[in-house]
């Protein structure tokens, strides 16, 4: 395993057999976009990734691999199995310059940030087609590997509590990054890997 760091070319899809045949949505020119200058940065993120809970070590996980709309995520898995195995599909854009990532599920849902600033209880995973919603930025936080994670509306997603909560709403949004919103994101794992 690695950790994902900053580089790599911003402007290439990540490419397999479940993102290839994905058909994209582009965002809406009325998206609007993050507060404040983009400052997200590209991911080596092929071919799966995990995202942990800097603050309490436990990982994110789809429930049933996605495709749920309620108590679809949980946040506390001490370790990383399928459902908490997942790839980051590249959404570059340039207005302005940044790099969004759709987070996909092994099922090949993405999660969902609903109107993109969503309090607990309003994240899903049965989208298809990643758009504004779906997208977010990974903005470095002072280590390699760890990233706050922006929605397109200048909303952080943070553990509720902590995280530490298994199934239910155990992420939310906030407005600013706090050390619940501080994720390490570790890419470079195989399918048969956990």
């Amino acid at each position: 395993m690695k950790d994902a760091g900053a580089g790599g070319d911003p402007n290439s899809k990540i490419s397999s057999s479940s993102t290839a045949s994905t058909p994209r949505a582009t965002a809406s020119a009325n998206v609007p976009r993050g507060v404040g200058p983009a400052t997200g940065v590209a991911i080596n993120a092929e071919p799966y990734c995990t995202i942990q809970s800097n603050y309490t070590g436990g990982y994110l996980g789809a429930i049933a691999g996605g495709g749920l709309l309620t108590g679809a995520l949980q946040l506390g898995t001490p370790v990383p199995d399928a459902w908490e195995r997942f790839k980051l599909v590249s959404e570059p854009t340039d207005d302005p310059p940044a790099v969004y990532y759709a987070i996909q599920t092994v099922n090949g849902n993405f999660i969902t940030v609903v109107g993109g600033d969503a309090p607990a209880g309003e994240m899903h995973i049965d989208g298809t087609v990643a758009s504004g919603w779906e997208e977010l930025e990974f903005v470095p936080v002072n280590e390699k590997g760890l990233y706050a994670i922006r929605t397109r509306y200048g909303y952080y997603l943070s553990g509720v509590n902590g995280g530490g909560s298994l199934p239910g709403d155990p992420v939310s949004t906030t407005s600013k990054i706090d050390p619940r919103g501080v994720w390490r994101i570790t890419c470079g794992l195989s399918e048969a890997q956990s």
